[in-house]
């Protein structure tokens, strides 16, 4: 029943919204990311990729940039829910410096100013503690320690905690958004900008078209993706822009708008001049992607994690379509 409600609701914002190109704004050239599960993986990747303009990441339930090395089996084995394996943080290390030298990532020194935030729930089993402990250590071999925060005292499942949206805290469950009586999006938001404005009443997203942001006619993502532009930044007033990344199985053709609606960033960044955009991917058999996962892995190529993968390429479309020159 819970999916044939998903089905009528995404169908309802399917005849509603119509796709357009994103509006180009007044924004800080500034990014910032979060990502929960296979999305804490984009958002890293995207994070390396394009550290000079992101310079605040907020990863739930993630590994290390490019933990699984362009290998699903390697990614299965050792960056998800098994302790098998270990993660060769030297390895990963020196593959990012390779890359940043190379200019496929942004030079690693960029980091030096940014800040990370990275969660993991207390009753997620489904990504392990190892994995997000990998992820710390990733940053902070690279960035001062001081400037990774890491929470791990939250009785959350695997997925996205609010106040009072979604399953029960503790639970596994779709659409892997959690009702903890914590409220995350505020938390990330605040790590990110500070201290905010109390959070207002939020208007409709608005659904664009996401084809038109994959120049080289590639594209493993929706039709439709979503942006949540504040009435202020409509208006002209300059605003900040942050990429909120779904997990899998999170995607809009799946739970509907739950995770565009109800991870509680639209009545943050209502009262805060912030700009959300919620790009979407899509299920595949070919390639292989029937959880609608974002590609952690390399089911778009060698380049998945570097600023030639297809998913950050059309990601970085977007922001500069937005106002933002990457």
């Amino acid at each position: 029943m819970r999916f044939l409600i998903a089905g009528v609701i995404a169908s309802v914002l399917s005849a509603c919204a119509d796709a357009e190109p994103l509006p180009s704004l007044k924004l800080n050239p500034e990014v910032t990311v979060s990502g929960l599960s296979s999305g804490a993986y984009m958002a890293t990747q995207f994070h390396f990729a394009h550290n000079v303009y992101v310079t605040h990441a907020a990863l739930l339930a993630g590994g290390p940039y490019d933990c699984a090395q362009g290998d699903l089996t390697t990614a299965l084995a050792r960056c998800v829910d098994k302790k098998g394996q270990g993660i060769p943080l030297s390895d990963l290390l020196d593959t990012a410096r390779k890359r940043a030298a190379g200019g496929n990532i942004d030079p690693l020194s960029a980091l030096q100013a940014d800040q990370v935030w990275v969660f993991h729930g207390t009753e997620d089993h489904r990504v392990l503690k190892d994995i997000t402990d990998a992820s710390v250590a990733f940053y902070q071999a690279l960035m001062p320690e001081k400037q990774v925060q890491y929470v791990t005292d939250v009785a959350a499942g695997h997925g996205f905690p609010t106040e009072a949206n979604g399953v029960a805290c503790g639970t596994t469950d779709s659409p892997f958004i959690n009702a903890c009586q914590w409220d995350a999006a505020k938390q990330i938001l605040t790590h990110a900008y500070g201290e905010l404005k109390a959070p207002a009443t939020a208007l409709a997203p608005q659904a664009f078209d996401q084809a038109l942001y994959a120049k080289d006619g590639k594209h493993t993502l929706a039709e439709k993706g979503y942006v949540y532009i504040p009435q202020s930044c409509r208006d002209g007033e300059s605003c900040r822009l942050h990429i909120a990344f779904h997990g899998c199985k999170q995607n809009a053709e799946m739970i509907a708008d739950q995770f565009i609606q109800q991870t509680g960033f639209n009545r943050w960044a209502e009262s805060n001049n912030i700009v959300v955009l919620y790009p979407q991917t899509t299920s595949s058999m070919m390639p292989l992607n029937p959880a609608a996962c974002w590609d952690w892995w390399g089911y778009t190529g060698e380049h998945y994690a570097t600023k030639q993968g297809e998913q950050v390429k059309q990601i970085a479309n977007m922001v500069r379509a937005l106002g933002i020159k990457l």
